[in-house]
């Protein structure tokens, strides 16, 4: 901005001083105007600004007629139009208390009437501080903080003489400055990298250098360019020499001493307010950038802070649409002028007691955004929710064919056959055993999905578990000539908690492949320590599966895990499978907290290694799994019983006929639900087989309307074993909460039968026919005391039941689950796992009759020791 920009207004009194001071501003390009009172130049400052053309500055004389110029000073403060209007206070005779009230605006400064030589060399230069790093986009600020001269900022008087430094560092030091003292050029510049001051002040001739040198030096170093500089001398012709090295200022050391504190009070309230003004344009350019809209609020008068917030304003009706006293995060919800859906966040931020701004941010994409989310995620939930039913119903109707092709399979195995006839029924039964691995292995995937594959935390022993896997797999690997081995590191504790299920399924997998892809040679299964150790009761295992077979291409190895994928994967490949194997393996391996990997050489072998974290078994139960250990054992043969079988399918009930036909049982049919539930009505049966998914009235409907007519009329509560091609937890789930004791699922073989006919063939079995379990005799204080554990058990869950206290009820069921079988007694393990899932799912009705069988079960009991 040059001079001709400057509006100056002259308030002077005296016709002479007015006059020479409108010449030689006006000669120096000033745009001037003059009042020779206080209220013409308050009538002429108003009119301006009515006029959209104001005043930069007024050059102010404090003694006027009438109305001073301390008053015109206060109606100019307490007046917010006239914020960016520079002050020029113009006498000879300055006082303290008109200082300190000019020191309320953010730009004043002072001039002396003695010195009216410089007035415009002054002027020019106090108003390209106060105007030329302003930006026109920032609000006025309140500028009262700056009231006080000193606010404990650095200042370093750079001079020669002591006497000087002594004098004027103590007048900084009592009007609240914080002053450093150097006596030299370089000394000066040290303290000025060291110290960061906000203002140095120089004498303007030293020895060694004048005070311009170290001004450039300050003003070129970009450590400390940010300094201000003030030179210091007692000649008033240097000003523009001090201006043009980059000096504010100059000061005359002549000058009495109110004058240099007023002077200094001047020169620092300019730099805090250029330094306010820069970070509020750093404010300014942020907000911007990021999209927030900034508003003032001040009582209740609002304004606006940057262009986002004008723009805000201008299309949702104003500002005060956005006014708010949350301060926390709130949320605006509104039709813009156009009609338009926005959505905005509010904040206020409290400044201090009377001013407060409020940030406003558009977050009307992100509510798009999130909406568009919500249905993609209902989306895929869907989509899951379809691929679970599909997988179920694929499951379902699979299995429902499979059931009569294996049971038949099984019944034909054990006729009197040629021998061409065996090896057609073992082809049979093996594709069926394969088709069936097959629908596992994909339900197990979809249950690893839904994240519904849950890792037990039960007390096995190692060996047992690796001994029984081998042993089953030895026949395959015999088949084709092949040595199965397998080798115990003896560091390894043997008795462990984790899930032995899972741990052989996994072993299954990776011996069953091996097996498949090896045709001469062998195959041997290791497990070592891993001695990185996790605490004192916790170990890893290294398990490895090394084999002779064909090997696997480098390129494969990456791939070997993914679904789907296989090393051989051609189209003439030679082997069979899903690729499905590994990766549950893989799964399952990282459930146990552990990791999978291969190695292998084409031509060579292959070797999978996995590590899985369990837990060592220190009170020594898991011994109780050794062979010689036996659960409940059962008659032999099947009591007679009085069975209902409901089911649609002519194939499964022929099944089921063909399979009980040697035993004393009487089976009646029914073709559906509802002809079931009338045949329970009228007959006395002791279980009932209930298919789940029939016409008219399916399996869930006919177990309520069983159990809702036992209650009714007082009846106790009959076994209902479930049948069901559905081999989901949730249809499982779904079945018990009906009403169901037990669940089986398709194919269903003969011994599963037979088993769970045993199992619930209650009635007419004496009631003082002992369960016999005979565990190892050093063990009969743990089996005893267990016996007993369970027994309070049994009273604790029966207050639990009246208390609906679910998850006493929980933590119980699952120790029992876990428990039960390792110390001989399975069904405990049977009923506590059952229990644990009713009480997960609150189902008090099942959980008071599986407590009931826990009773009757528990006081059957008979330990016996060889």
């Amino acid at each position: 901005m040059n001079n001709l920009n400057y509006r100056v207004l002259i308030v002077e009194d005296s016709q002479t001083m007015r006059a020479i001071c409108f010449k030689m501003l006006s000669k120096e390009g000033f745009s001037c105007n003059a009042a020779n009172t206080a209220e013409e130049a308050w009538e002429i400052l108003n009119e301006a600004y009515k006029n959209r053309n104001p005043f930069s500055a007024i050059l102010l004389d404090l003694v006027l007629p009438k109305m001073t110029g301390n008053q015109l000073l206060e109606k100019i403060l307490n007046n917010n139009r006239f914020e960016s209007l520079a002050i020029v206070i113009f006498t000879d005779r300055p006082d303290e208390e008109t200082w300190r009230l000019a020191l309320g605006k953010k730009n004043c400064d002072i001039q002396l009437k003695a010195d009216i030589e410089l007035l415009p060399l002054r002027m020019r230069k106090f108003l390209n501080l106060c105007f030329s790093d302003f930006s026109s986009n920032l609000p006025l600020i309140n500028t009262k903080a700056f009231a006080n001269f000193g606010q404990g900022e650095k200042i370093i008087l750079v001079d020669d003489s002591p006497t000087v430094c002594a004098k004027y560092s103590n007048l900084l030091k009592e009007a609240g400055y914080d002053v450093i003292i150097a006596s030299s050029i370089s000394t000066g510049y040290e303290l000025a990298l060291k110290e960061k001051p906000m203002l140095a002040i120089i004498d303007y001739y030293m020895p060694g250098g004048n005070g311009d040198e170290l001004c450039r030096m300050l003003r070129s170093d970009s450590r400390t360019q940010d300094i201000a500089v003030v030179m210091f001398s007692q000649r008033k012709d240097l000003i523009e020499k001090a201006l043009q090295v980059g000096a504010m200022d100059l000061i005359y050391k002549d000058d009495p001493m109110n004058i240099f504190i007023m002077r200094i009070g001047s020169i620092m309230q300019v730099i805090r307010s250029q330094r306010t003004t820069t970070r509020l344009d750093i404010l300014y350019r942020a907000t911007e950038a990021l999209g927030i809209g900034v508003m003032l609020k001040k009582g209740n008068s609002l304004t606006s802070f940057n262009v986002t917030m004008d723009t805000f304003a201008k299309t949702c009706q104003g500002l005060s649409t956005f006014d708010t006293t949350d301060d926390k995060s709130s949320s605006l919800h509104i039709n813009d002028i156009l009609g338009k859906d926005r959505y905005f966040e509010l904040m206020l931020l409290k400044v201090n007691e009377q001013d407060n701004a409020i940030l406003v941010q558009e977050v009307t994409e992100r509510k798009r955004w999130e909406k568009e989310l919500e249905l993609s995620k209902e989306a895929a939930e869907a989509a899951s929710k379809a691929k679970s039913e599909f997988l179920a119903n694929m499951s379902h109707e699979i299995r429902t064919p499979m059931n009569a092709i294996i049971g038949m399979t099984e019944l034909l195995w054990d006729t009197n056959l040629t021998h061409e006839q065996k090896k057609y029924v073992h082809v049979f039964k093996t594709a069926g055993e394969s088709l069936l691995n097959i629908i596992n292995d994909i339900l197990d995937i979809s249950k690893i999905e839904e994240g519904q594959l849950e890792i037990d935390n039960v007390p096995f022993n190692l060996k047992n578990l690796i001994e029984k896997t081998c042993e089953t797999m030895k026949v395959r690997a015999s088949a084709k000539n092949i040595d199965l081995l397998y080798d115990l590191s003896p560091n390894i504790n043997l008795n462990l908690i984790g899930d032995p299920y899972r741990l052989r399924q996994i072993l299954y997998n990776l011996i069953s492949n091996a097996i498949k892809f090896t045709d001469k040679g062998y195959i041997i299964v290791k497990a070592i320590e891993d001695f990185t150790k996790i605490d004192k009761n916790k170990q890893v295992i290294v398990f490895s599966v090394t084999d002779t077979g064909t090997g696997i291409p480098e390129d494969k190895l990456n791939l070997i895990f993914e679904r789907f994928s296989q090393g051989d994967a051609s189209p003439s490949k030679k082997y069979g499978g899903t690729g499905l194997g590994l990766n549950i393996c893989k799964s399952l391996v990282e459930l146990m907290d552990g990791n999978i990997s291969v190695s292998s050489k084409i031509g060579e072998g292959s070797t999978f290694t996995f590590r899985a974290k369990f837990e060592i078994d220190l009170t020594g139960n898991s011994c109780l799994i050794e062979e010689k250990t036996t659960g409940p054992i059962f008659c032999e043969e099947l009591s007679p019983a009085d069975i209902l079988l409901i089911e649609d399918s002519e194939f499964n009930r022929l099944l089921i006929i063909e399979y009980l036909k040697k035993y004393p049982i009487k089976l009646d049919i029914a073709l559906n639900g509802k002809e079931g539930l009338e045949k329970f009505k009228s007959q006395k049966f002791d279980i009932i087989f209930m298919d789940i998914q029939m016409p008219v009235m399916d399996g869930y409907e006919a177990t309520r309307e069983i159990r809702k007519y036992e209650k009714e009329n007082n009846l106790p509560s009959i076994p209902i074993i479930a049948m069901s091609a559905y081999a989901l937890k949730d249809e499982i789930d779904k079945s018990l909460n009906s009403g169901c004791n037990d669940h089986v699922t398709k194919p269903i073989l003969k011994k599963t039968l037979i088993n769970i006919i045993k199992k619930y063939n209650t009635a007419k079995i004496e009631k003082n026919k002992s369960i016999i379990v005979r565990p190892d005799p050093e063990l009969a204080d743990y089996v005893i005391s267990y016996k007993e554990s369970v027994l309070k058990n049994i009273l604790i869950i029966q207050k639990s039941i009246k208390s609906n206290d679910y998850e006493i009820i929980k933590t119980l069921s699952h120790r029992m689950k876990g428990e039960g079988e390792a110390y001989g007694f399975k069904e405990v393990s049977t009923i506590g796992a059952k229990m644990h899932d009713a009480a997960k799912n609150k189902n008090m009705i099942t959980i008071e009759k599986l407590n009931d069988e826990l009773i009757d079960y528990i006081n059957r009991v008979e330990i016996v020791f060889s």
